[in-house]
């Protein structure tokens, strides 16, 4: 980073829109509001996916998918109980800004949700519930707008809704940024994002390609006439084919298998009623027949009730910092 005079103009890439990209943008801006570095910066922020949820936390997917963080430890901004060299920025955390979504506490706009069903879940929020991924995605869609609304007048923020399929140094083998080499990025649509001083990967979790096991099951699926599902995000695969009271194999019993499990339970119009301090499923009908399994043969234990709100922390006994 420079430290002497300004220097006229830098231009970075955020691949990625989801929450690790959005934190670069946010620590872009709130640096250059205080301790400014350049005249202008342009930021192009890279993701097919709504910018500030990008796909995994994307609004549009199944209310039955959530997340495993309570709602009062879940935010984008910083406090005083960061440690970090850049300004602090406050702002509300997803539980804080739910109870003033649900209270109509939030100016209307774009990124301000409005949906019955949303605001709903909003009132309905706990700070030790456990939100839906949708909510998180819709949370982060309008902490995104307000990042970019309120950037400094020199920082041009630009997002592309398109995947970025290749980086490189500029073609110009004396390019140079600062002294170092520029570097290209190339969208699917042809675009170029040349003369870029800084790329930042912010992809999070990716596709993989299928590897020879994965390739043989489909083999195996495609002779036997069997629906096979490569491993993959839950929210992106289409459970539809998948009949009532079809045999189904859940090969694994990590966090996938639970958002299959609900998915093709609760998704498909069961529900749990309490009775007493037990919880007694009660059947649509329309479920298929889950038969689930791993190496260990163990699943996840639940996740016990929060008992020490938003920052509380457990003081280890033999596992210190400095044992570690």
């Amino acid at each position: 980073m420079p430290t002497g005079p300004l220097v006229q103009h830098t231009e970075v890439c955020l691949v990625g829109a989801g929450p690790r990209g959005f934190s670069v943008l946010e620590r872009i801006c709130a640096q250059e509001r205080k301790s400014p570095l350049w005249d202008r910066v342009s930021v192009h922020v890279v993701d097919p996916g709504p910018p500030g949820a990008g796909r995994v936390w994307r609004p549009a997917q199944s209310p039955h998918l959530l997340m495993n963080t309570v709602a009062s430890q879940v935010t984008v901004y910083t406090d005083d109980s960061v440690c970090i060299r850049g300004p602090l920025e406050e702002g509300p955390s997803l539980y804080e800004w739910a109870r003033a979504l649900g209270r109509g506490a939030l100016a209307p706009g774009p990124a301000t949700p409005c949906e019955p069903e949303v605001l709903a879940e909003a009132r309905a929020l706990g700070p030790d519930s456990y939100p839906t991924r949708a909510l998180y995605g819709r949370y982060l869609a309008w902490a995104f707008a307000q990042v970019v609304a309120g950037a400094p007048e020199h920082v041009v923020i630009r997002v592309h809704r398109v995947r970025a399929v290749a980086l490189a140094e500029d073609e110009d083998a004396g390019a140079t940024v600062r002294g170092a080499g520029a570097q290209t990025v190339v969208l699917e649509d042809g675009t170029r994002l040349s003369g870029l001083s800084a790329v930042v990967l912010a992809q999070g979790h990716v596709p993989v390609r299928p590897g020879e096991q994965e390739a043989e099951l489909g083999r195996f699926a495609d002779r036997h006439g069997l629906f096979y599902v490569a491993p993959a995000n839950p929210a992106d695969v289409d459970l539809s084919p998948i009949a009532p009271g079809q045999d189904v194999l859940l090969r694994g019993l990590g966090l996938n298998f639970f958002d299959y499990m609900s998915l093709l339970t609760q998704g498909r119009g069961g529900r749990f009623e309490r009775s007493g301090r037990r919880l007694v499923y009660r059947p649509s009908g329309r479920e298929p027949r889950l038969h689930a399994g791993s190496r260990r043969g163990i699943p996840y234990h639940s996740r016990g009730d929060n008992e020490k709100g938003a920052h509380g922390r457990y003081r280890p006994r033999l596992l210190t910092a400095g044992h570690v």
